[in-house]
């Protein structure tokens, strides 16, 4: 269980830091954090969804689209 809340949470830390780094290009595409209005929320609500996302990626095929 350990490691696969830590593999989790690497990808989760990776999902964040990409979203900033779109952020900081200011293109015309929104990252998930814009697309999500979480861009003005707090730093561990931003990581709940991340993870979250991240849990969801794991343990799932596909996302129902």
């Amino acid at each position: 269980m350990l490691m696969i809340y830590l593999v989790a949470h690497l990808i989760a830390c990776g999902f964040h830091k990409i979203a900033i780094y779109e952020k900081e290009l200011e293109t015309e595409q929104l990252s998930w954090l814009e697309t999500f209005q979480l861009d003005q929320k707090s730093l561990s609500e931003k990581y709940i969804h991340s993870i979250y996302f991240a849990f969801i990626t794991m343990i799932t095929i596909g996302y129902g689209i």
